[in-house]
């Protein structure tokens, strides 16, 4: 069976268990120590208090919390009160640290890990318009692409963002239907900014850009 530390009084009213607390406060005669216990009583809860002046003791019983009792008193007279027992629960005040340290570690984990902008120059071989606008479709459509540019002299695409590179590369062989290889990567904007000259059409109905530059909203 558990035991119930509330007893009942013959009217049938709840009594709460009281406890002792004991504190030392700097006293230097008998009339101050008399003043303190008048102090002490005024407190709420407080049922009894012995006040000693030789010693600075001052021992209460009441139902208080001791930490509290202390603070009280101590705006009450303005003097440092110390708490000599009941000591606080520093192994409970501890634990509650490490729980506190252990949620913010989690949330801290919890958060996902911001993915690095990354810069990838590809050798792709294409001649005609229609390669060029099969490119940046296929790209425009790459999630994580922030911009791109296509060199038709050198015939390198440059892709920047945080889009899955391989994946990309994957993608515009399957619709090129050719070999599309990365020459270079580097993440963080590490990579040297080209600048690039507009596009340019080209004599005839067909369009050949000379480099073209492309930078999506993102």
């Amino acid at each position: 069976m558990s035991k119930n530390n509330n007893k009942r009084d013959g009217s049938g009213e709840k009594k709460t268990a009281s406890i002792t607390v004991v504190l030392k406060v700097d006293m230097h005669c008998d009339g101050c120590a008399s003043k303190l216990v008048k102090s002490v009583r005024a407190i709420q809860g407080v049922e009894t208090v012995k006040a000693e002046s030789e010693t600075g003791k001052v021992t209460v019983t009441g139902d208080v919390d001791p930490a509290k009792l202390r603070e009280q008193l101590e705006v009450k007279i303005k003097k440092k009160v110390e708490l000599v027992s009941p000591q606080p629960n520093k192994e409970k005040d501890n634990n509650k640290d490490s729980k506190d340290k252990n949620k913010e570690k989690k949330s801290k984990e919890k958060k996902p890990k911001e993915a690095p902008v990354t810069t990838a120059v590809l050798k792709v071989d294409f001649h005609r318009e229609r390669c060029i606008e099969k490119i940046q479709k296929t790209v425009s459509k790459t999630k994580g692409v922030s911009g791109f540019s296509i060199d038709h002299e050198k015939q390198l695409v440059t892709v920047k963002g945080t889009m899955d590179v391989k994946k990309l590369v994957r993608s515009l062989t399957e619709k090129l239907k050719r070999s599309v290889e990365i020459v270079a990567t580097a993440k963080n904007g590490n990579a040297k900014e080209k600048q690039y000259v507009a596009a340019q059409p080209a004599h005839g109905s067909a369009y050949f850009p000379v480099r073209m530059e492309i930078r999506l909203n993102t």
